[in-house]
């Protein structure tokens, strides 16, 4: 899977801030997943974000809030990072997202 998203930082207010990360949905399940963007150290582990998915064909906005819970280098050259995370939503909003994504995935 390697899905175009952007990963936005949440503000104290819950609003999406102007950091943000385009990169790809490599991994996806109910539990959480991962994400490869550049690096920016602001995003860091505990820290509440929004994952939107990029280009959906049916210009439907999926989206999910999420936490990351660790970063690690995944192409140093590139300064590219993997974020792991996990989604900050019930488990019903958990299971439509994940449900979202495998459909479009599907699709292309």
């Amino acid at each position: 899977m390697n899905i175009p998203s952007q990963l936005s930082q949440n503000s104290s207010d819950k609003q999406q801030s102007a950091c943000s990360i385009e990169g790809h949905l490599v991994d996806i399940s109910i539990q959480g997943g991962g994400f490869i963007g550049t690096e920016k150290k602001d995003i860091t582990p505990d820290d509440t974000c929004t994952l939107t998915l990029l280009g959906t064909a049916d210009n439907e906005a999926i989206h999910v809030n999420i936490i990351i819970k660790n970063r690690q280098v995944f192409d140093a050259r590139n300064n590219l990072i993997q974020y792991g995370f996990i989604l900050d939503s019930d488990q019903n909003a958990a299971e439509l997202f994940v449900q979202k994504i495998i459909l479009r995935h599907l699709n292309q």
